[in-house]
């Protein structure tokens, strides 16, 4: 995919400063998805400019899921 390197950090900084609050896989999982929600759907208004724009839910399981073993 031709993107920037920089492409997601300010997801990657929202994520990380999330994680110490995390105890869980599920928690890790909503942290990672309710962030590209915010990202992707909201931007950087505070109403929904488009819906469905982070995709599914389940689409950030395995994300989540290996995110929560790096930290374990």
């Amino acid at each position: 995919m031709d993107c920037p390197d920089d492409e997601y950090d300010p997801e990657v900084k929202l994520i990380l400063e999330g994680l110490p609050r995390c105890q869980s896989t599920n928690e890790v999982h909503d942290l990672v998805y309710n962030t590209f929600v915010k990202m992707f759907e909201y931007g950087s208004t505070r109403r929904r400019v488009d819906p469905g724009g982070a995709g599914k839910r389940e689409d950030y399981r395995e994300m989540a899921e290996q995110v929560r073993a790096l930290i374990k």
